[in-house]
């Protein structure tokens, strides 16, 4: 064992102090408006924002998996023939 003596345990809010928010006012806002929303709400916002996929994968910009390349539509094809 160590003979140093024992360090006093700081609170957790000590330890991890976020930095002011550039615009405290509107964070607050989101916030109390997110606190009162159910979670399907919250998941519809963020399917609306482009965070999610509607069956609930995240998109690729925010870390899901890369959004597979559709065939190229083709193009009907009409057959012209020459007049008689």
């Amino acid at each position: 064992m160590s003979n140093r003596p024992a360090r006093k345990r700081r609170d957790d809010a000590e330890l991890f102090a976020p930095p002011p928010h550039a615009n405290a006012a509107g964070h607050a806002k989101l916030m109390a408006a997110l606190a009162k929303m159910t979670a399907d709400e919250i998941f519809q916002m963020s399917v609306r924002s482009g965070i999610y996929t509607p069956d609930g994968q995240l998109t690729p910009e925010y870390g899901g998996a890369p959004r597979k390349k559709s065939a190229p539509k083709k193009r009907p094809t009409t057959s012209r023939r020459r007049a008689a």
